[in-house]
């Protein structure tokens, strides 16, 4: 059964978890730390490959789902995701998180 967490410092907000789970979460500044978590590692992936075979332009989709310990875990199911995050990048749009993109 789903219930409700309070979402960062405002206990009007709240967001659904899955089940009932102990100790409380901080479930906003989870949510920054789970995405820059993908970018960071994907960006990582990225600046291992030679230069040359890098592309131009990337865009990279996920899901995140709050888990009731806290938390988040990427989902598969993106029906029941709290949050579905886009990403692109290259050329112009660059982010200092990733490593240069040759255009």
């Amino acid at each position: 059964m789903d219930n409700l967490k309070v979402f960062g410092s405002s206990p009007q907000l709240k967001i659904q978890v899955d089940s009932k789970g102990g100790g409380s979460a901080s479930y906003s500044s989870d949510l920054a730390a789970a995405v820059s978590a993908v970018m960071t590692n994907l960006g990582a992936q990225l600046a291992q490959m030679p230069e040359a075979q890098r592309p131009s332009e990337l865009a990279v989709e996920f899901s995140l789902t709050a888990l009731p310990e806290g938390g988040y875990a990427i989902g598969l199911d993106t029906t029941r995701a709290n949050f579905r995050v886009s990403a692109k990048w290259g050329g112009d749009s660059a982010s200092s998180l990733f490593p240069k993109i040759p255009t």
